[in-house]
């Protein structure tokens, strides 16, 4: 008797058509990994060189704001080397002050251009450590006033309006003392008789608010004031109201300008003690 002959037959079918699910499957995942990948190394890319434009500008745009005060200095000093004019005077007409005290006052002007620079930078690293106390803001305020009355004893007169109770913030008094001493000194420049400083707090927040009597800021230039080196319908530039603005998003507070009724208004506003 013959023996018997099997035959096994296996349908594949089902694995091959699994196999080339997966193979589908792995092959899109791959690349939706490379289109992100690419996406991302195209932004990354994108934003380094917008910073290193970035970079290149301020520092075209410190070199600048630097140059200006060198170049006074040194055309004084020589004028006097060549006896031209002495640390007295000028030889011809001199109306701005001796030839001393132009230097030294451009030399103030270059010396807090450099603090700001550091500064400025030391925030964009986030190396510019807060050294937070509490103290009545009122003082801070006090302290402003009396940094900028000099420049204001030209016929401006500093208004404050404080609250007879004191207000306390817990803060860096150093840093925000800078922030509104600066702004103080932008409004003693375009004042024309007077500067108010108002201060009122609730139980969330302090707000500070500087309004000048001058024409006010340029429509134009509103969006900007704040920006780095930005050259206003003034003619002028700076650093100063873009150091103000970081110090007080540093201190969880924010900073706005607009025009008010007689002027140009900043106004502050950061929480106050817990």
């Amino acid at each position: 008797e013959a023996p018997y002959s099997y035959i096994m037959y296996i349908d594949i079918g089902p694995i091959t058509r699994y196999i080339v699910t997966l193979n589908g499957m792995f092959f899109a995942v791959l690349l939706a990994i490379s289109s992100v990948m690419c996406l991302l190394g195209f932004r990354f890319g994108r934003d380094i060189e917008n910073e290193a434009e970035r970079q290149q500008t301020f520092f075209q745009n410190a070199s600048h704001e630097l140059k200006t005060p060198l170049m006074a200095i040194q055309g004084y000093a020589e004028g006097i080397q060549a006896g031209v004019m002495d640390a007295g005077g000028a030889a011809g007409v001199m109306e701005a002050g001796s030839s001393a005290e132009v230097i030294l006052a451009e030399s103030d002007r270059m010396t807090e251009l450099v603090e700001e620079l550091l500064d400025i930078s030391k925030i964009d690293m986030g190396r510019q450590l807060l050294a937070f106390s509490e103290m009545d803001v009122r003082e801070l305020l006090y302290d402003s006033i009396r940094v900028v009355e000099p420049a204001a004893a030209g016929g401006i007169a500093i208004v404050p309006d404080f609250p007879e109770t004191p207000v306390m913030v817990s803060c860096d008094d150093t840093r925000l003392r800078r922030a509104v001493t600066n702004i103080l000194s932008n409004g003693v420049r375009y004042a024309r008789s007077e500067l108010r400083l108002t201060c009122r707090a609730d139980k969330r927040h302090v707000t500070i608010r500087i309004q000048d009597d001058g024409d006010g800021i340029a429509e134009e230039d509103l969006p900007h004031i704040f920006d780095r080196f930005y050259m206003g319908k003034s003619g002028k530039s700076g650093i100063g109201l873009a150091l103000t603005r970081e110090i007080i998003h540093l201190h969880k507070g924010t900073i706005r300008a607009y025009n008010g009724d007689t002027g140009a208004v900043f106004e502050i506003s950061f929480p106050v003690s817990r």
